[in-house]
């Protein structure tokens, strides 16, 4: 659980504290996870990385309720991978599979299902 929270730290460090400055990712369209249709807040480390918690997750760690439409912005899935895909090529294992779930798994762990 200590990584967990490290991790969440590290992503409110880099969101100012507010979920509000985050990206808001869409991810609409992903056959692969169920708690990928909740959505996930995306927002970059000093360094350009991404950073990404699913909604889900970030809800139950603060006990607010997230609101798309009160982040910075909204971006699909496929948006995200246009922007981060060079990122994306030495980050993640194939094209064949969800990006954001790939990224999501080596940031958080295997387990993050909703």
């Amino acid at each position: 659980m200590d990584h967990v929270y490290h991790v969440f730290y590290s992503f409110l460090y880099a969101a100012g504290g507010d979920w509000r400055n985050t990206f808001y990712i869409d991810c609409l369209s992903c056959q692969e996870s169920v708690s990928c249709n909740t959505g996930h807040l995306l927002v970059a480390d000093r360094d350009g990385n991404p950073l990404l918690i699913p909604v889900w997750l970030f809800e139950k760690l603060t006990g607010e309720v997230v609101d798309k439409k009160e982040c910075i912005g909204i971006i699909c899935r496929e948006d995200f991978e246009s922007f981060y895909h060079l990122w994306l090529l030495w980050h993640t294992e194939t094209k064949q599979k969800c990006s954001v779930q790939q990224v999501l798994k080596n940031m958080w762990g295997s387990n993050m299902q909703g």
